[in-house]
């Protein structure tokens, strides 16, 4: 609780009013009136403070600890669309039926019928850019390996991640949606040189040649 923090001070600032309370209020008195409106009125008051019209959620990451979309929705009263993770999605997709043939048509039929407003690679986290995005490597080999290890394994290797972000392109040029490559820079689990989203040129106008943003 290091409320003397640029994030502390910003919380102090901005969230009591949401409640009903002054700014700077001391900080007892903020967690307490919290914990008396409980979590999903006070939440409902901070997230419509933000006046924010529109919500696209990343459900990729701790996905099971994010209140499902639909209630998700209704808490906050505004239109709310889902950004699917491609590595997350491929690694659903194995774990339904982890046989190595039609591996990516699987994906690519699961990028079709996603209810998605947009696409997203943690690419960076994983392997980095520097790695051949435009006319990558057949995956054949990394593919049966990984399927091999067993549940839980991840989807890292870098010519499975080139080959599902091409499959998500050719499914985004078709659906006309965006594709969004998080970079992550300051996140101490990346190597920050491989990160440089200058790295990125050839694929980015691959991307532009497909009809996708």
């Amino acid at each position: 609780r290091n409320t003397d923090s640029p994030l502390g001070l910003a919380i102090r600032r901005w969230c009591p009013p949401a409640l009903g309370l002054d700014p700077f209020v001391d900080i007892d008195v903020y967690l307490a009136e919290r914990a008396r409106m409980g979590a999903t009125e006070s939440s409902r008051r901070l997230i419509a403070a933000t006046g924010t019209d529109t919500f696209l959620v990343d459900t990729g990451y701790r996905g099971d600890e994010l209140a499902p979309l639909g209630g998700f929705a209704e808490l906050v009263g505004r239109p709310t669309r889902e950004v699917v993770r491609i590595e997350t999605l491929a690694e659903q997709v194995a774990a339904a039926d982890p046989n190595p043939a039609g591996f990516f048509d699987r994906l690519g039929e699961a990028l079709t019928n996603a209810d998605a407003v947009a696409f997203k690679s943690v690419l960076a986290y994983r392997a980095g850019f520097d790695i051949a995005l435009v006319d990558p490597p057949d995956p054949a080999e990394a593919l049966r390996a990984w399927l091999g290890a067993g549940p839980g394994a991840r989807f890292e290797d870098p010519a499975l991640l080139a080959a599902g972000l091409n499959s998500a392109v050719r499914v985004a040029a078709t659906r006309h949606l965006p594709i969004q490559l998080h970079v992550g820079l300051g996140d101490p689990d990346l190597t920050l040189h491989r990160t440089t989203p200058s790295l990125l040129t050839p694929f980015v106008e691959h991307c532009l040649g497909q009809g996708v943003d």
